[in-house]
């Protein structure tokens, strides 16, 4: 056997699993399997060492580098092969009924889950002491266990799962004095510590027993027992990811039990809280006690927990409880082994079948991110002007009642005075899948509801009405529905109780107006007013009197005829009109009503004023009641103030410059400002300053909003258009010119006028004129040139060179483009030019300069002079090219000296005299043709 396979051994023997398989042959307790496994290992190793000893390997330890290879070793002794027999003869065994006790005791573990803690029905999960996390998938009496992993911590306690399956929450017991180590879970996350929480009770630090996510605030909660022996609860506000953190103290209540050993603790959906609690001994009495969600949240200090179910005589306490969706409660011990059960939340009966074993070493709690349903009956005292309490009688109570299928009911009575929902209420019941329950109320004390008060229920599902309201006292849920997602409903019944009234008197009184209170009138329209009073009770009304101050109304308004009163279709008494004040007085039997109506007209100057009407009513019933006085009633009619607005724009906008060929876009708006209609509306243009230097592109177009209307007319100059405006209309009003090519220097000035007429008697709104004015700049450019001969010497010679300067400057108001110098002596070199800017542009006041040379020539020379002129040309805004003036310079040269003249030969000699001859001969004609003009001017 190699040293590897005796590691293995080790291993094995010394591990819980094969402890537990010993204990579960050899009838022993846990630990005194996993010591007999190690007695059993250290005899296997004295008897192999000892056989070795005989044959002198002298006790070498057994290491991988001290054992002989068997190529080289003599066969094992025979004391050495029994032992090796001997300790795989146990091996064979152990694992045999290792495997037997898998097959028939435990249910099999799936392998690691995938991460995602689960929300379905029949999904929980439980914690073991070690801090593995395992998910159980329950199937009556069959568990499928998934393990999540392990947090590396000893001794967790208080799991708790949060909506949804986002996270899994426990803490580790006993951390130091008064904090706690909070653990979490998440798929993204995995095992980790979550932070310390500190200010807990040292008892509860070191022994809490229940742990659960509050579904509402997110707030993860634990609780145990604290010094004082009490139920004490802590909460951590795991969303805000502090990682130390003081405790949130909820409270405590007291221990029902003497001995009270162990416990858990469950939500609903709504935030209530379910407090199992077991004491200690084999056969038990476990209660259910419920905290209400506003208890939990109140002041810390003592909590209000109910006992809502008990039940003796169960096997073991509980350690963990979860909640499944569709009601039923898991409970989970350890008692004579680990196991789960479902059990009847309602009663703590056992649902048979449902006890299952699990596969789960040392389970400390259990946890889910399921809701159950609950069932609750609420009453609810109706208030009446009778009865301001809802209660016919002081001493009036109900008992509320929720009984579950056969079992004994659950009561609660009401107590005290108040009206509205009663503080006493019976639940909340949990509500299971398929159950029937019976809700209904009866008087406890005082009046009977039957014969007394009008009773009706109504139902809400999630806080959803379940059809309208029912008459009677009781009802019944026949089958509780399915749950929904993660949880089942929460269903409310409401028992509401009206007391019958007493005969009494009642009496109603209103006012109306035509057009309706708070509706604009304008000067001519005519208002109509309506008063009603109106006898709603069981008596004769006498008198009713009626008034209506008309001060605010007659100031702005005329009377139209004489008012009417009507009772039903019956012309009675008219009222009177005393200055402003109008009145009438006369009786109304029950169901009666008298109707006053009256018109005025509204007044031509009335624009700005309010017509407010404010009237007042009484009616007296019989007998030492005294009268009835309803809210005095106003109506308020506005006559609104007119208003208009007059503009114009330009683009450009006025005071920029525009060129030849620019085009430049008017708008003329006119808008209601005001509350009325405004008709007509007139505008006018005066564009005798704008076509005289610009023509007129298109045809100009009226708008009313988005909608075209009927366009502008131009007659020569001018522009007009006429129109109507609602309130809060604009027109607009839109056309463009061309400014003309000679426009250079002139202004487009444009002046505008509109005017507005409100309704009635009012006199037109003329807004200011409106004036836009745009230049149009003249353009301008000057142009020299200067030559430098100063390298040409005296006497001239051919190819000294004259250096040219020239220079263009933008002298006008416009940018020039296309700016060249043309020179054209032949033989001078390329301008070269230094822009300001972009090459061939000017903006107004810029200039260019440009240099080029020249190199003289023998005919230069002879001619004694260079004389060049040159031209700038630039393009003003649309326009052609235009030249400048010429520049012209002059350069005189100095020819060489001309050299010594020798003596003259025969042949110069004749050349001269035939030279002197043809000058002879030539002035001789001149003198012939001066002589012959002459004689012709005299004749």
């Amino acid at each position: 056997m190699s040293w590897k396979q005796l590691q293995m051994l080790t291993r094995l023997f010394r591990s819980p699993a094969l402890g537990r398989v010993i204990s579960g042959v050899k009838f022993l307790s846990q630990v005194e399997a996993e010591q007999y496994s190690r007695l059993v290992l250290r005899r296997i190793f004295l008897s192999i060492h000892c056989a070795s000893h005989r044959q002198g390997i002298r006790g070498a330890a057994l290491k991988p580098d001290t054992i002989t290879p068997a190529s080289r070793r003599n066969s094992p002794p025979r004391g050495a092969r029994a032992a090796m027999a001997l300790l795989i003869s146990v091996l064979l065994v152990l694992m045999q009924l290792a495997a037997q006790s898998s097959a028939f005791n435990m249910a099999p573990r799936a392998n690691a889950a995938t991460g995602d803690l689960i929300c379905t029905p029949g999904t929980i999960y439980t914690l073991s002491s070690s801090g593995e996390l395992a998910q159980l998938d329950v199937d009556g009496s069959q568990v499928q266990v998934t393990s999540f992993g392990t947090w590396d911590r000893s001794v967790a306690n208080s799991l708790g799962i949060s909506k949804g399956g986002k996270a899994a929450y426990a803490m580790q017991r006993a951390t130091s004095g008064t904090s706690v180590n909070v653990l979490k879970y998440t798929k993204d996350g995995g095992f980790q510590m979550f932070g310390t929480v500190t200010g807990v009770d040292s008892r509860v630090a070191g022994g809490a027993i229940a742990g659960a996510v509050d579904p509402v605030s997110g707030n993860y909660l634990f609780a145990g027992w604290d010094l004082q022996g009490q139920f004490h609860i802590y909460g951590v506000n795991v969303e805000s990811g502090a990682e130390t953190q003081q405790a949130i103290d909820y409270g405590r209540f007291a221990n029902p039990f003497s001995d009270a050993t162990n416990g858990d603790f469950a939500f609903d959906k709504q935030g209530n809280l379910y407090v199992v609690l077991s004491p200690g001994g084999p056969s038990v009495t476990n209660k259910l006690f419920v905290i209400s969600s506003a208890s939990l949240h109140s002041t810390a200090g003592t909590l209000q927990a109910k006992e809502i179910a008990s039940k003796a005589g169960q096997k073991g306490n509980f350690n963990g409880v979860a909640f499944d969706s569709t009601g039923h409660l898991f409970t989970q011990t350890t008692s004579g082994g680990n196991s789960i059960q479902q059990i009847n939340p309602n009663t703590m009966d056992p649902y048979s079948g449902t006890v299952a074993d699990i596969n789960v070493d040392q389970p400390v709690d259990l946890g889910s991110c399921l809701y159950p349903g609950t069932v609750q009956a609420q009453k609810n005292y109706v208030a009446t002007a009778d009865f301001a309490n809802g209660r016919h009688a002081v001493g009036d109570q109900v008992q509320l009642s929720i009984q579950r299928q056969n079992d004994p009911a659950v009561t609660a009575t009401t107590a005290g005075d108040k009206a509205g929902i009663q503080d006493d209420v019976v639940g909340p019941i949990i509500g299971v899948t398929g159950e029937t329950y019976k809700i209904a109320e009866a008087t406890a004390t005082g009046s009977d509801l039957a014969t007394n008060y009008t009773s009706t229920y109504d139902v809400t599902s999630d806080g959803q009405a379940q059809g309208s309201a029912t008459a009677g006292t009781s009802a019944t849920l026949q089958s509780f529905p399915q749950p929904t997602g993660d949880s089942g409903p929460d269903v409310v019944y409401t028992f509401n109780n009206t007391p019958n009234p007493l005969p009494k008197p009642g009496y109603e009184f209103s006012k109306s107006s035509d057009p309706v209170s708070g509706t604009s009138v304008n000067p001519g329209d005519v208002v109509s007013y309506t008063l009603t009073g109106k006898n709603t009770g069981e008596t004769v009304l006498d008198p009713v009197n009626v008034s209506d101050d008309l001060s605010q109304v007659l100031a702005f308004a005329d009377l139209q005829g004489e008012p009417v009163a009507k009772i039903g279709d019956q012309v009675v008494d008219a009222p009177k009109v005393d200055g402003a004040k109008l009145s009438w007085a006369g009786s109304l039997k029950a169901g009666e009503s008298v109707s006053i109506t009256y018109q005025v007209k509204v007044k031509a100057d009335a624009a700005g004023k309010l017509l407010k009407n404010v009237a007042n009513s009484q009616a007296t019933p019989p007998g030492d009641v005294p009268p009835i006085t309803p809210p005095e009633q106003t109506t308020e009619n506005p006559v609104p103030t007119p208003g208009y607005e007059f503009s114009k724009s330009s683009d450009p906008v006025s005071g920029t410059s525009v060129n030849p060929g620019d085009v430049v876009s008017y708008t003329l708006t006119g808008k209601n400002t005001g509350e009325t209609v405004l008709d007509p509306v007139n505008v006018s243009d005066d564009l005798s300053q704008v076509l005289a230097f610009a023509d007129l592109q298109g045809e100009p177009v009226a708008k009313i909003g988005d909608q075209v209307v009927d366009a502008p007319k131009v007659d020569g100059a001018k522009l007009s258009w006429a129109g109507s405006l609602k309130a809060g209309e604009s027109v607009s009003i839109t056309y463009q010119v061309k400014v003309k090519a000679d426009a250079a220097g002139k202004l487009l000035k444009n002046v505008a006028n509109s005017q507005a007429t409100p309704p009635g008697d009012v006199p037109p709104i003329t807004p200011p004129e409106q004036t836009t004015e745009n230049p149009v700049p003249t353009p301008g450019f000057t142009f020299v040139k200067h030559s430098d001969a100063s390298a040409v010497t005296n006497p001239a010679k051919p190819g000294q060179k004259i250096v040219y300067s020239f220079e263009v400057a933008n002298t006008g108001e416009t940018v020039l483009t296309n700016v060249r110098i043309d020179d054209r002596l032949a033989g001078l070199s390329t301008i070269q030019y230094q822009w300001p800017g972009a090459a061939g542009v000017l903006q107004p006041g810029q200039k260019v300069t440009a240099t080029a040379d020249y190199a003289i020539t023998d005919a230069d020379i002879q001619a004694g002079k260079v004389d060049n002129s040159a031209l700038a040309y630039a393009t003003p805004p649309g326009g052609s090219e235009v030249p400048s003036n010429p520049s012209t310079t002059h350069d005189p040269l100095t020819p060489p000296a001309p050299q010594t003249p020798l003596a003259k030969t025969g042949a110069e000699a004749g050349a001269l005299v035939g030279g002197a001859g043809l000058l002879a001969a030539g002035a001789l004609l001149i003198e012939a043709a001066r002589r012959k003009r002459k004689a012709s001017a005299q004749r």
